[in-house]
């Protein structure tokens, strides 16, 4: 594993020998008082060294001989002090064990007794709960610590030599702390000194090129990072070591409440440029204006410790830079890394180093398991549990969609619920939604071991004076949207969600988690009560003559209520709109109830679940209540309507036709840049062939669709009536995650798309490879990625250029280029514009290899006019300026020099591209990645194409040279020059493509396109260009 080798040294001793050598390195900004009007004060290293020797000569003169190794509780305000009491206590020869002023008074004398201490320190903002303490156990003694400023105030304070430690102080135990005591009791947690060493491991861990890890110290070295963190707890702890060991200070929060206007104060005050901060305060802080504007300012903001409402994440990460981070008392920090976009803000990556297993659940879950390393470097946990060979965190993730080695958290193993019928689901998740709406303080999802899910809610009494019902009523929306992303058996009815009583507020952790295991005993008896109410929230009403389109529309409301997110049909199969077996059971309770009304004698059996899968549609349903109402239907003994042979037959036919219906090849392809030249001759030829039911056409111009129509119209194609129904128009960023494509959208097009024609391409020769980078390179990425998580595992067709083959040395490899991907750069043109599509090409085989993704690499040579009447070769390029030049200085070259005319008109080139897409359907599967050649088999002379130019304007024919020099005589162009002699803005391409002629120069290569051929019909029948060709670009011209 390749951590860094950190030196294992007490946390004390770091802080005298930076006093010594770096006095002045900023420990913290702190407030003077938790009133910040007061001011702030800069605390040094020197300061923090002093402090402790202060408290540490206080401690050996009050509290506890030096070296008697004795265990010494605090409590304090938060503030440091914690931080000179536990540098302190490490001088002296004692063990400090942080307490959490939140704990009951049952769980600081479990801790108290666990650990056998018996004398306790505190500050004065802590009296009550120390005499609490020593009023139920007088054998505590307790101590006042020294006010802050008494202890900081000190720097001339006589150095305190602390006790020598001895060998393997690595194993000594430098802080103990604890659990939060989420299921019970909170248990002792000792942190030894190589546990924090461990802690500036992860800090100075490596990580992959170009990544960062996710802790601010390592993502904003050397600046100020704010903190709220409580000093007992594990993240005020790794605040004090970043501050120590990685060299970043941190400004403390006051110890008041956080509001927007407070956070915006301390910010313009310190100039802190991160923030560690709980989700609670983020949340609270997001919903004013002042605290957006505020967070914004923050380069980073990293919190943990509990879940993040995914609203307010989404708006704040467009806002600043978020991140997730994971740490435990036990583990210490996770070593994760920097998100690379923003939008994943709530996901973590493992740095690689850290060597975390993801260890999966058989359900789609995963849960964290760190294995033992060669080293403890940066594994906390193996402090903590030196015996371990592997730790199981109990955290479970589930992977991203689409990203492999992105994990989002849901839960707490010991979270899941299993209910009665062995289904299972995390309710994390769905209480973090419902704890959204205002009038909710807390939420807990039960039903362990029954047989749905139950909720209870927590009010917030100053702000709901109505009953049970209404509050019901009221926040049935938002838990009709936890019900949406929660999987079926997991969802919550009406009838079953209860209220808290004002006298027995829900039981939570120091970190404001609820404790779920005491909050159910505590509602026990309203939890039975909960779940003997009636199940029947949706009730119907039919009459005797009642017609089947009359219960149909019955049905069609209740299933509505058990499927609220979904269009229900009347002959949709609402199974497979996700009804499941306890919305089967809930439906069959209504159903029965309906009929029962009319038929008192109707059998239990009825509406057994047996029958609600046997009639899976509201139409199928609705006629079978019909028929019991009408006497028509029959129950066997099993429980199962008896249907006659006659319907059985029509029911199955109706089956067959509904899947075979449209079995007839069909596909739907994204085209990228359909609005250039060959893009629109593209679209056209896509449009012809009746296979393609549609084209998404993905353009970064949002007026596509009204171009592409001119376009159509300027060429005279004629499919352009077809736009309405099989082409759409999407506005797309091709660098973008998703392409920039609404998600809905996007996920609708990984349903369909089985084949991308990637076209879309700026084409500038001046410009080196890095400046197509963004959004050209990323888009290629961007689209594997879409092809790796398409249902159809969707065909790349990559529009690349012989530019990426035009550095082929013919001494060196022969004449011939075979149709073939190459990694080496010396085969590529040296432009920045065949070096990007030389990338994209190893993009595209990349991942052919290596994911699967079938992919064809279509190298395009020279793309003329077309063969059309209509349309025409852009008079800007190289060849229509040529033809302009020569006519206005009456000269044309008698040679092109090093240039082939290989050219093949666009229409034409369009048909051979779509010739190919089809015949790569069929050897997808054994050939991952394939590259063509479409250059014109078939060369012409250029000697031969000469009269038809000649047939339109009188010229000289010239040396190539001699046709150069005419144009350099023109030193000084006007811009009427420009205009009629275009070939001067390009005079350089020429040189190059006319220079050494008549002095043997090598040949250009030949390009191979023997697979093309084969894959081509048009291409098999292309003919050179000809006199009749060129004499069409003439007249589109107009020369």
């Amino acid at each position: 594993m390749g951590s860094a080798n950190v030196e294992i040294r007490t946390l004390s001793a770091e802080v005298d020998y930076l006093k010594e050598n770096n006095p002045n390195q900023l420990f913290c900004i702190h407030p003077l008082s938790p009133d910040v009007s007061q001011g702030w004060r800069n605390v040094t290293m020197k300061d923090l060294s002093a402090a402790t020797d202060y408290i540490a000569r206080w401690i050996e003169d009050n509290v506890a001989a030096r070296s008697s190794y004795e265990t010494l509780a605090y409590m304090g305000a938060n503030d440091i002090r914690y931080a000179a009491f536990i540098l302190a206590c490490t001088k002296v020869g004692h063990v400090p064990l942080l307490l959490s002023p939140r704990n009951s008074l049952e769980a600081s004398r479990h801790l108290l007794a666990k650990s056998g201490c018996l004398k306790f320190v505190y500050s004065v903002e802590r009296e009550r709960q120390v005499n609490e303490l020593c009023a139920a156990d007088s054998s505590i003694q307790a101590w006042i610590v020294p006010d802050l400023w008494d202890v900081f105030s000190n720097t001339e304070v006589l150095p305190y030599e602390g006790v020598k430690q001895s060998e393997g102080v690595e194993d000594n135990v430098a802080a103990i702390i604890h659990s939060s005591g989420t299921t019970g009791l909170p248990k002792l947690v000792p942190l030894t000194h190589g546990y924090v060493a461990a802690q500036k491991g992860v800090q100075v861990m490596p990580a992959p090129p170009g990544r960062v890890g996710s802790v601010y110290s390592v993502c904003e070295p050397g600046k100020l990072a704010f903190t709220m963190s409580p000093f007992f707890h594990f993240m005020g702890l790794l605040t004090v070591i970043a501050s120590v060991s990685a060299a970043t200070p941190f400004v403390l929060s006051p110890e008041k409440p956080m509001t927007a206007e407070l956070l915006a104060t301390i910010v313009t005050e310190t100039k802190c440029t991160s923030a560690s901060l709980p989700p609670s305060s983020l949340e609270d802080l997001y919903s004013s204006q002042v605290g957006r504007e505020t967070l914004s300012k923050f380069h980073y903001i990293a919190y943990g410790g509990a879940p993040l409402s995914p609203e307010i994440g989404d708006g704040l990460c467009k806002l600043t830079h978020l991140q997730t981070v994971l740490g435990s008392s036990e583990c210490g920090l996770v070593a994760s890394l920097k998100a690379e976009e923003r939008e994943d803000w709530g996901y973590f990556e493992w740095n690689p180093f850290y060597a975390a297993d993801m260890r999966t659940q058989g359900d789609g879950t995963f849960e964290l398991i760190i294995p033992r390393q060669l080293n403890r470097h940066v594994h906390g946990v193996f402090h903590t549990y030196p015996d371990l060979t592997e730790y199981r965190t109990g955290d479970i993730f589930t992977p991203h969609a689409r990203k492999p080695g992105l994990w989002r958290y849901i839960g707490r193993g010991d979270d899941v619920i299993v209910l009665s019928n062995g289904e299972k689901f995390n309710p994390t998740s769905m209480e973090i939604i419902i704890q959204g709406h205002p009038l909710v303080s807390k939420a807990v999802v039960i039903g362990q071991g029954r047989f749905q899910a139950a909720l209870l809610c927590e009010l917030d009494w100053d702000n709901w004076k109505g009953d049970e019902d209404e509050f019901i009523e009221e926040i049935w929306p938002i838990v009709q949207k936890a019900n949406e992303g929660a999987p079926g058996h997991g969802r919550l009815m009406k009838s079953k969600i209860g209220l808290s009583s004002p006298s027995k507020p829900f039981k939570t952790t120091p970190k404001g988690t609820v404790q779920r295991r005491i909050v159910t005993e505590d509602y026990r008896d309203e939890i039975e009560s909960l779940y003997s109410k009636s199940d029947n929230e949706a009730t119907i009403s039919i009459s005797k003559d009642a017609t089947p389109n009359d219960i149909i529309v019955q049905v069609k409301a209740v299933v509505s209520t058990l499927l609220p997110s979904q269009e229900i049909g009347d002959h949709s199969d609402i199974f497979s709109l996700g009804l499941d077996s306890l919305q089967s059971l809930q439906l069959g309770q209504v159903l029965q109830s309906a009929v029962r009304a009319i038929c008192p004698q109707l059998s239990n059996d009825a509406f057994s679940s047996r029958q609600i899968y046997s009639h899976p549609s509201v139409s199928a349903l609705s006629h079978y209540m019909y028929d019991l109402v009408h006497g028509k239907a029959m129950i066997d003994e099993a429980g199962a309507g008896v249907e006659d042979d006659s319907a059985r037959s029509a029911r199955l036919l109706a089956l067959v036709q509904k899947y075979t219906a449209g079995l007839a090849e069909k596909h739907s392809i994204i085209l990228t840049g359909s609005t250039g030249s060959l893009g629109s001759y593209l679209l056209h030829e896509l449009l012809l062939d009746p296979k393609v039911a549609k084209v998404y056409c993905l353009n970064r111009s949002e007026d596509a669709a009204e171009r592409q129509i001119q376009s159509f119209q300027g060429k005279g194609l004629s499919s352009s009536n077809a736009f309405a129904s099989r082409v759409e128009f999407l506005h797309a960023k091709f660098g973008d995650e998703r392409l920039g494509l609404a998600n809905d959208v996007y996920d609708r097009l990984l349903q369909s798309v089985d084949t991308i024609i990637h076209n879309a391409w700026k084409v500038n020769f001046n410009h080196q490879v890095e400046a197509f980078e963004q959004p050209h390179l990323e888009g290629v990425r961007r689209l594997v990625d879409f092809s790796i998580a398409s249902t159809h595992r969707a065909h790349i067709h990559f529009i690349s250029s012989i530019s990426t083959v035009e550095g082929w040395n013919t001494t060196k490899r022969g004449t011939h280029v075979p149709e073939e991907i190459f990694e080496e750069a010396d085969v590529v043109m040296r432009t920045g514009y065949g070096e990007s599509k030389h990338v994209g090409e190893r993009i595209c085989a990349f991942a052919s290899s290596y994911c699967g993704v079938p992919t064809s690499i279509h190298r395009v040579g020279q793309i003329g006019g077309p063969t059309t009447e209509k349309g025409m070769w852009n008079k800007q390029e190289w060849f229509p300026s040529l033809v302009a030049t020569s006519k206005t200085i009456k000269q044309l070259p008698s040679s092109l020099g090093g240039i082939t005319v290989d050219w093949i008109p666009v229409d034409t080139i369009a048909g051979v591209i779509i010739d190919i897409i089809r015949s790569r359907r069929q050897n997808e599967e054994e050939v991952r990645c394939a590259a063509f050649h479409l250059v014109n088999p078939s060369p012409a002379a250029w000697e031969s194409l000469i009269p038809a130019i000649e047939k339109h304007f009188p010229v000289k024919i010239v040396d190539p040279q001699e046709w150069i020099t005419s144009l350099e005589e023109i030193t000084h162009p006007t811009q009427s020059d420009l205009q009629d002699k275009p070939a001067l803005k390009i005079l350089d391409f020429f040189r190059g493509a006319f220079i050494g002629e008549g002095e043997g120069i090598t040949k250009p290569p030949v390009l191979d396109t023997q697979r093309t051929q084969e894959a081509s019909v048009t291409m098999q029948r292309l003919k050179p260009i000809d006199h009749d060709i060129l004499n069409t670009w003439m007249l589109q011209w107009k020369f």
